[in-house]
């Protein structure tokens, strides 16, 4: 935290959120000469993840050394206030506060993103983000060829095989011990893949690389990784406390925003996964350097109207 950081001060804008997003749009508004707060609390979503892939520029390096990149980036401005703290509230206004002190912004600009709620099954958290992962795209290319299960689960999860499918060597359907979409027996059935039915017992693994599951009623099933889409749910409460719209969609619900990365409540504006169905942490980039060029121009009173 810079030395005079504190709540004695009022920014320009409050950053929120200090990952791939978050620190795009701190760069873009530091540019403009703009007096930044940005909190981290170093909670990132991709944290469990040994490298970023389809990040052009930083493929296959980790997601902790790009933020580190980032932030001797940022370091470089002289209106950069650091604040690793947890934020506790923001109210309209803008106030936010931490454990020990508030400070006041013009703008407040979210970029918390989500909160994946991994099942409680034993072993399986310590293969997350590396041999248990969600996005084929994004991690799927160095799992390739594997034997590889997925888990059906929800009324997407035929699109979803058909995704993994191309990755996979030979490929497992797990149901968890819940009843499959119609659609999704369809599609297992025209594939002609196995289809494994229980409760998710255990995960086989060493230093996160799955060995297999064990599955009620069937034992162990040998796989090498996991595709899986579990719920997920804003990381911070902000944008509902400050009374921002959402979108509903099959990934889960997401905060509303145009081009510029505006919400729907005057100042605040939004970016990353927390405002977008999709996570991907390039497209988590580029919404953030839109969303500080727009609350620049909001500052300005140059944004156009929404």
């Amino acid at each position: 935290m810079t030395k005079d950081a504190g709540s004695d001060q009022t920014v320009d804008v409050a950053v929120i959120g200090g990952n791939f997003a978050g620190l795009s749009a701190t760069l873009y508004l530091l540019r403009a000469r703009r007096r930044v707060a940005l909190f981290d609390d170093g909670t990132h979503r991709n944290r469990f993840a040994h490298a970023s892939h389809g990040f052009l520029g930083q493929d296959g390096v980790a997601p902790d050394e790009i933020k580190a990149r980032g932030m001797a980036e940022l370091r470089a401005y002289p209106t950069l206030v650091e604040m690793p703290v947890q934020v506790l509230s923001v109210e309209v206004g803008f106030r936010v506060a931490w454990d020990g002190g508030v400070m006041t912004a013009r703008r407040v600009l979210l970029a918390t993103g989500m909160r994946d709620l991994v099942p409680d099954v034993p072993g399986l958290a310590a293969c997350w983000g590396q041999t248990v992962i969600t996005c084929p795209y994004c991690h799927g290319y160095e799992l390739r060829g594997r034997v590889t299960g997925v888990l059906a689960e929800g009324e997407m999860a035929g699109h979803y095989i058909r995704q993994v499918i191309r990755w996979a060597g030979d490929l497992v359907v797990f149901d968890n011990g819940v009843p499959l979409h119609p659609a999704t027996e369809a599609v297992i059935v025209e594939l002609g893949l196995p289809l494994v039915r229980g409760r998710l017992l255990a995960v086989s693994q060493e230093g996160g690389m799955m060995r297999g599951v064990e599955v009620a009623g069937e034992g162990w099933v040998d796989v090498g990784a996991l595709y899986m889409k579990p719920p997920s749910v804003a990381a911070s409460p902000f944008a509902g406390d400050l009374g921002c719209a959402l979108v509903a969609s099959p990934m889960g619900d997401y905060v509303q925003t145009d081009g510029f990365g505006r919400t729907t409540v005057a100042g605040v504006f939004a970016a990353g996964d927390l405002a977008r169905p999709m996570p991907m942490a390039i497209a988590a980039a580029a919404a953030g350097a839109m969303a500080g060029v727009g609350c620049d121009m909001d500052l300005a009173g140059l944004l156009p109207p929404g």
